[in-house]
């Protein structure tokens, strides 16, 4: 519990700072600097969202209701420090994805009231789909109080690389939110896809050196895989075929992988150690 209070303590002093500059700097910043103060928020929030969630399954019962409390407190914060930004982008760069819409208007987007005002970036990449996925259906989608245009900028100004690159060129109407979605969620959507990436970033995960942060990182990130891997419905005890399936697989050579997905009939369906041996 010590290495995460640590982290915690180093996060809320990253966020001091960066508040403190983006408040000495807001007035006259150009829109590579926003755009630079966006992504540090950005990255805090998401770093603190996986600190609080390895704090909540480590911490002592008697202890939770501070540390939600705490949380909470942190993220109205960040929220605060975000929506200055996006606010000073709004005037500084109608580009900006968030704001400028052709059936909107920049006042009304800073009306809007989310759960939580921003959702973690996602890079189009498979492992990381079902925490984005989660955080957004319940701070946006289910969301009654917002149109679905809004919805669809929020989804875009939370996409980065291949994922923006998928429904970059939709255009912001109610009709699009779900052909954009769709979109997305097909390409992720592969339950043995997802169990393969998810493994495998189990797996990649770096051997630690006595550093403090390292441990974290690697709690962090061993959490956020088992939640996927039960959101999946295979729970850690069960995960045994699963875990050598996997390790097989990936050691064969591309032609008899190739014969291997052929066997599954392209069905989401794992298979078993059986069929695989």
């Amino acid at each position: 519990m010590e290495p995460l209070k640590t982290k915690k303590k180093v996060l809320k002093s990253a966020l001091t700072r960066l508040r403190d500059k983006v408040a000495s700097a807001i007035k006259d910043a150009d829109s590579i600097v926003l755009r630079l103060f966006e992504s540090k928020a950005n990255d805090l929030f998401n770093d603190f969202k996986l600190l609080f969630d390895s704090i909540f399954v480590t911490c002592k019962p008697e202890e939770l209701d501070n540390f939600i409390q705490e949380k909470e407190t942190i993220d109205d914060s960040t929220d605060e420090l975000r929506l200055n930004v996006n606010r000073k982008m709004n005037k500084t760069d109608p580009e900006h994805s968030i704001s400028s819409v052709s059936n909107c208007n920049a006042s009304v987007l800073s009306d809007v009231k989310l759960p939580t005002l921003s959702v973690p970036t996602f890079n189009g990449k498979i492992e990381n789909w079902i925490m984005f996925k989660d955080m957004f259906v319940a701070s946006v989608i289910e969301n009654k109080s917002i149109s679905n245009s809004i919805k669809l900028q929020y989804l875009k100004a939370s996409c980065r690389d291949e994922a923006l690159r998928v429904i970059q060129s939709i255009s912001i109407s109610d009709a699009n939110f779900d052909i954009a979605w769709k979109l997305l969620e097909d390409g992720c959507s592969n339950k043995r896809e997802l169990l393969n990436a998810i493994i495998k970033k189990l797996l990649s995960q770096t051997n630690i050196s006595e550093s403090s942060s390292a441990i974290v990182n690697l709690i962090v990130i061993t959490n956020e895989c088992i939640r996927s891997l039960e959101v999946l419905h295979y729970k850690v005890e069960n995960l045994s075929e699963t875990m050598i399936m996997f390790i097989i697989v990936e050691k064969l050579d591309k032609s008899t992988r190739y014969w291997w997905e052929k066997e599954l009939n392209n069905s989401d369906d794992f298979g078993t150690l059986k069929q695989l041996l």
